[in-house]
C-alpha cells in the first residue's frame, strides 16, 4: 500500500506462495498470540547471534577462521550461550529441564558447526570477508518505489588472475535444498538476491577488476549421527562421515578452477561442496553445477 513499498526476500516468497496469506500477514498484520515458549525459530535466532559474535571474537584476537583452535571455539560458545540464556525471553532457557536440554543441544550443534565451517574453509582458498551484511535495493516502477532489505549471513571471496570470485553462504537450522523450480516460481529467491547484492558491492570495491559469482550455498547447522559399519568404525572415519553429512548444498559454477578453489583436495566426491567427478572426467549428473550462462 502507498507509493513507497518496503519489502524483503521472505515477503516476496510469501506472496509467490499465497497472495492471501501475504495479505493477512503484511496487510492486516495478523499474527497468532505469542506463547511463552522456546521454538525452532528462536533456536535459529540464537544460532545466528552466536555465529555473528564469533567473527567479532576472532577479529578482536587477531585470529582468522583458518587459525583458531577447538578450545577457543568451545570457550566462546559456552560463554556466549550462557549470556544469551540469561538475556533471552526472561530466562526461558533456564526455567525447565526441557529447555536446559535444548541449551546443551544448541551448544553441541554450534561447536560442530564452527569446527565444520573451519574444515570446509581449509579445504579451499576462499576467505570470509564479511558476516551478517545488511543490504538494500531500490527499484522505481509505475510511479512507485520498492525498497528491498535483507541480510547476508556470510560472504567469501578470492582473487585470481584479476578476477574476484564471490561465494555467498546462508546458515539454516533446517534442511534446505536449492531448487531451480522453486526459484523460477519465486519461492526460493534468497541466495540469488544475496548474490546480486554481493556482486554489486564487490564491483564498487574493485572497479578495475572483473567480479564473478562462484557459489550459492546453504549450510545446515546440525550435529548429525552416522551409522557405524565396517567402512565407518574408527574415530577418524566417523568424523569423515559427519563432514560428508554436513556438506553444503546449493549451486556453484561449472568451472574446474572455481571448484578447486572451493575444495582443492577431492578426487571423486567432495565432502565440502555438492560435486562428484566421473572417472572419465567431467562432473556427475548429481553434481550441483551450472554454466556461467
Amino acid at each position: 500500500y502507498g507509493d513507497i513499498l518496503e519489502s524483503s526476500v521472505s515477503r516476496f516468497e510469501q506472496f509467490a506462495a499465497c497472495g492471501y496469506a501475504h495479505f493477512l500477514k503484511y496487510g492486516l498484520m495478523l499474527k497468532e498470540e505469542e506463547e511463552f515458549s522456546f521454538e525452532a525459530v528462536d533456536m535459529g535466532n540464537v544460532f545466528h547471534a552466536v555465529l555473528d559474535g564469533f567473527a567479532d571474537y576472532l577479529k578482536e584476537r587477531g585470529v582468522t577462521w583458518f587459525q583458531f583452535t577447538k578450545e577457543q571455539s568451545q570457550e566462546y560458545v559456552d560463554k556466549k550461550l550462557t549470556e544469551l540464556s540469561v538475556e533471552y525471553g526472561e530466562t526461558i532457557l533456564l526455567n525447565s529441564a526441557r529447555n536446559s536440554y535444548i541449551l546443551k543441544r544448541m551448544g553441541r550443534i554450534l561447536n560442530r558447526t564452527i569446527e565444520t565451517l573451519q574444515y570446509q574453509l581449509k579445504k579451499g582458498i576462499f576467505e570470509p570477508k564479511a558476516f551478517e551484511i545488511p543490504f538494500s535495493m531500490v527499484k522505481e516502477f509505475d510511479g512507485k518505489t520498492m525498497k528491498v532489505r535483507g541480510r547476508i549471513d556470510r560472504m567469501d571471496t578470492v582473487e585470481k588472475d584479476g578476477t574476484v570470485y564471490v561465494k555467498v553462504m546462508d546458515y539454516k537450522s533446517g534442511n534446505v535444498k536449492f531448487d531451480p523450480v522453486s526459484l523460477y516460481f519465486g519461492l526460493q529467491m534468497q541466495l540469488v538476491l544475496y548474490m546480486n547484492s554481493a556482486i554489486l558491492t564487490e564491483e564498487k570495491k574493485h572497479p578495475d577488476k572483473k567480479v564473478e559469482p562462484a557459489a550459492l550455498l546453504y549450510y545446515q547447522m546440525a550435529d548429525p549421527y552416522v551409522e557405524r559399519s565396517e567402512e565407518v568404525s574408527s574415530k577418524e572415519q566417523v568424523e569423515e562421515a559427519i563432514h560428508t553429512a554436513l556438506r553444503t548444498k546449493g549451486v556453484l559454477l561449472e568451472d574446474d578452477g572455481v571448484v578447486t578453489m572451493l575444495d582443492g583436495s577431492f578426487e571423486e566426491s567432495s565432502d565440502v561442496i555438492p560435486v562428484e567427478r566421473k572417472k572419465t572426467g567431467g562432473y556427475k549428473a548429481t553434481s550441483s553445477v551450472v554454466t556461467k550462462q
